[in-house]
């Protein structure tokens, strides 16, 4: 029985030997190869390609939120805002601001979520923080935008 396994397992890596002999002919006659050295420094060539992220920091705050109101509320601060999607995939944000007194006293914190936003358009959010005794007036800045 031994041998007879042998045998087919030799005559099955013959068979499959033979089906991978087969040579093919392959020209390069009228065809130009390009090398990175052939480039000239007018022609620009792209060793990687990345998905650009949307700036960072302030510049990206600005470009996609904007605080629209900004007041005090029963119980606290509420901060109004418009989020806008600039890229081309929907993205969700989470929104976090900052609330001053009209002297620059922190009062609070809060984060606004603003779910499933699609490429080229807005949403509205808000910031709500409960605040035992706010102040008459507040000023309200976006201190951080986290996207995905």
């Amino acid at each position: 029985m031994r041998h007879a396994l042998m045998s087919l397992s030799a005559a099955g890596l013959l068979a499959l030997t033979a089906c991978s002999t087969q040579t093919t002919e392959s020209t390069t006659e009228g065809v130009e190869v390009v090398t990175p050295e052939d480039l000239g420094p007018s022609e620009e060539r792209v060793d990687e390609v990345t998905e650009e992220e949307p700036p960072a920091g302030d510049a990206a705050e600005e470009a996609e939120v904007v605080v629209d109101t900004c007041a005090v509320a029963d119980p606290g601060v509420v901060a109004g805002l418009t989020v806008s999607n600039d890229q081309v995939d929907p993205r969700s944000y989470v929104v976090t601001v900052a609330f001053a007194g009209a002297d620059g006293t922190p009062v609070a914190e809060a984060q606004a979520t603003v779910d499933e936003v699609r490429s080229g358009e807005s949403a509205q959010g808000q910031a709500v923080a409960e605040v035992a005794d706010p102040p008459a007036e507040v000023t309200c800045v976006v201190t951080d935008v986290n996207r995905f």
